[in-house]
């Protein structure tokens, strides 16, 4: 989910991006404490939308997926359905740390689970959305 979001009032753009997190999550948290100033750029303006769901429910929407469409990532092939479930748990641990830097950098994050459904998720990240253009505008 990439969302861009302009204020009408200021030129502010800002990126919601949770596929940033999602793909090069490991990526940016190996490299940002090689370059601070390059983090920071990368960042600026930027939000995280972190989405969640029990490990359990990843697996299986994997697997529907396969069964859809024949994709599968390299690193689930050959896997059964519990041993997705633990890759994925596994994965969310390394995710909570790297959120955690990214917090600690000033980065906002919103972290929301994706079984509470996509009407309470697109709420809760509209909700963010305008607490953080409301924060932005008090600050200019």
């Amino acid at each position: 989910m990439d969302k861009y979001v302009e204020n009408k009032k200021n030129p502010t753009v800002l990126l919601i991006d949770e596929g940033l997190f999602h793909h090069f999550k490991y990526e940016i948290n190996d490299n940002w404490e090689k370059d601070n100033a390059l983090f920071s750029k990368l960042m600026e303006k930027r939000v995280i939308v972190h989405i969640t769901a029990r490990p359990e429910i990843i697996a299986e929407r994997i697997l529907k997926r396969y069964r859809d469409t024949g994709n599968l990532l390299p690193y689930y092939k050959n896997k059964h359905e519990g041993e997705i479930a633990e890759y994925c748990r596994k994965a969310q641990e390394k995710r909570k740390q790297v959120i955690g830097e990214f917090k600690k950098r000033g980065v906002p994050v919103l972290t929301v689970n994706a079984e509470d459904g996509e009407r309470a998720n697109k709420k809760c990240i509209d909700d963010f959305v305008k607490m953080l253009m409301d924060d932005y505008l008090a600050t200019d």
